[in-house]
């Protein structure tokens, strides 16, 4: 087989690895579980919120750090003063330029559904008002979601080239195995999330698994960078950060009020939406352990 004979089907196993696992979940999912009560619905966000909220800032945050790091040690070797100024300098900027557009996209977002969003801090009803509550503007979170495609799929791509290479070892497997993990909580919120705003099932059904196979091109831009070796060290982690900041976004301002102003969450059903929340950042966490910062 020739070189870019080998680079195809190895795009096309993992392609179909990454993607066919949550394709199937995505398909069964309508058809054994079409809709949740208000209390799962409670418990998916909250273990989400703590879930994505380790995704963005331990991992993708952390792995960009380290990456950069590594970059600048390079460029400035023995001034390690100028590459850590370097570094934190584009790591705050872009997170908090990140945040920012954020922010921008959620007015936007607002501006053209014609809503009007004032949060305001009343404590009689637990921090967010709940006249803020508005189903259409979930779609936002959804959006924010489908963004942090873009970093994981050029990642995999790359990590297809590598393996194409003659790089095939136990730590790429097992990299592979904790992006499809780490799937499944994002294909649950895009899909219930959009039965919450009111879509229809099939509808819903059709968009989740667009959403999932929007990986499939990333990857195959990935691996052609990889292949040539074009990647740009910087850039990919800029675009990596970006992301990282979308997902803290939602999942502090979109998903966490998605449980904290719902006024039935007192007693023992306070607490377990905590514990479910706290469950979530455990479950990032030992992801995290068995991710591979070397991509």
């Amino acid at each position: 087989m020739t070189n870019v004979q080998i680079l195809i089907l190895t795009i096309s196993i993992i392609s179909l690895f990454v993607v066919g696992i949550p394709l199937l979940c995505g398909i069964l999912l309508p058809i054994f579980k079409p809709t949740i009560s208000k209390k799962t619905n409670r418990y998916l966000y909250a273990f989400s919120s703590g879930f994505f909220l380790i995704m963005s800032t331990v991992l993708f945050i952390g792995e960009s750090k380290e990456h950069l790091d590594s970059y600048f040690n390079r460029q400035f070797p023995g001034n390690e003063i100028a590459s850590k100024a370097i570094v934190a300098s584009i790591l705050t900027s872009v997170v908090l330029f990140g945040l920012l557009l954020s922010v921008g996209f959620k007015y936007f977002f607002a501006r053209t559904k014609g809503e009007t969003e004032i949060h305001t801090h009343n404590h009689d009803k637990m921090i967010f008002n709940i006249s803020d509550y508005n189903p259409k503007s979930k779609a936002f979170a959804i959006f924010f979601l489908l963004t942090h495609r873009i970093p994981d799929g050029l990642i995999i791509g790359l990590l297809c080239s590598s393996i194409a290479h003659g790089d095939f070892n136990v730590v790429n497997i097992v990299f592979l195995c904790s992006f499809v993990i780490h799937i499944f909580p994002e294909e649950l919120i895009i899909y219930y999330r959009q039965i919450d705003m009111g879509i229809k099932r099939k509808k819903a059904i059709i968009n989740s698994l667009i959403a999932i196979s929007l990986v499939i091109p990333l990857i195959i831009i990935g691996s052609i960078i990889g292949w040539f070796s074009l990647e740009n060290e910087i850039a990919i982690h800029i675009v990596q950060l970006i992301a990282a900041s979308f997902l803290l976004f939602i999942s502090i301002v979109e998903f966490l009020p998605e449980f904290l102003h719902d006024q039935k969450m007192v007693g023992k059903s306070w607490y377990t939406t905590i514990l479910i929340f706290i469950i979530g950042i455990g479950s990032g966490l030992f992801i995290l352990c068995f991710h591979d910062h070397s991509h």
